[in-house]
Order: structure tokens, then sequence, then C-alpha cells
């Protein structure tokens, strides 16, 4: 088993575009709206994506129930865990709509505007890919055995 110290593992790729538009409502009225969308998405996965989970043991039917083909955590008590870098997949997208209305009245000019905003996430983190197989320390056999 070897794995690349170099690998990227966390990816985050976004995108966003805006669109603006002016309109001379009369010559002292003016109205200017502006539509935006943004989508983001942090991808994360663990350092042993791919693993071969049969070369554990495991059946390798068993390799396509799990989310995540990854080292599995292992922890101890009083001591560092080994492997358990999160699956994460997180898209998330925003709309935006502003708009605002200058009024010029004599020598002052007068702006009012909004915003609105809606925003949606997906926020899934699975801190430990494989499905709650624990093996105790007694050496029983873990549930899919």
């Amino acid at each position: 088993m070897s794995f690349s110290a170099t690998r990227h593992v966390v990816n985050r790729p976004h995108f966003g575009v805006a669109l603006n538009d002016t309109y001379t409502l009369t010559p002292r009225n003016i109205l200017d709206l502006r539509l935006g969308y943004t989508r983001g998405m942090e991808r994360n996965r663990p350092w042993s994506d791919g693993f071969d989970l049969s070369s554990l043991g495991f059946p390798s039917s068993y390799q396509n129930l799990v989310q995540s083909r990854a080292f599995p955590t292992i922890s101890v008590t009083g001591f560092q865990s080994l492997a358990g870098s999160p699956y994460v997949e997180q898209p998330g997208d925003t709309w935006s709509l502003q708009g605002s209305v200058s009024m010029q009245r004599g020598k002052h000019l007068f702006k009012t505007g909004g915003e609105g905003r809606l925003i949606r996430g997906n926020f899934f983190t699975n801190k430990a890919p494989l499905p709650d197989g624990k093996q105790v320390w007694d050496w029983s056999p873990a549930p899919w055995q």
C-alpha cells in the first residue's frame, strides 16, 4: 500500500456569474438591477481513498456497500488514531438579486435599494466512511463476517 505525499485531497471548485442592467426611467430617475449566481463545492476524500478493503479480510462484496473505500479508522483510547480522514461532499448555491433607484432632485441625489439572497447548501461530512463495523479488542468477529 503506498500513498503519495503530494496528493491533493481537498478540492474546492467554484463558479460565479453576475449580470447587471441599468435603465434610465426619466432623465432624473435611474434603475439599476443585478442578478448573481455562485456555485461552490468542497470535495474532500480520505488519504486512502480507493483502498482495497479485501486486503484487510473484508469480503469483496462489502466494498460496494461503503460510501468511500478507505482504510478504516482505528482508535485506541489514549493514543492518536490511525486513518480517519473524512469523506466530504458539500455543494452550495447562492442566488442574489439587487436593485436600486437613484433620483435627482435639485442639487440632491437620493438612492435607495435592496438585496435578496437564496442560499442553498448540502453539508454532508462522513468522518468514518465505513458503516458501523467495529472490531472489539477480544478479537471477536466484526458484524460483516
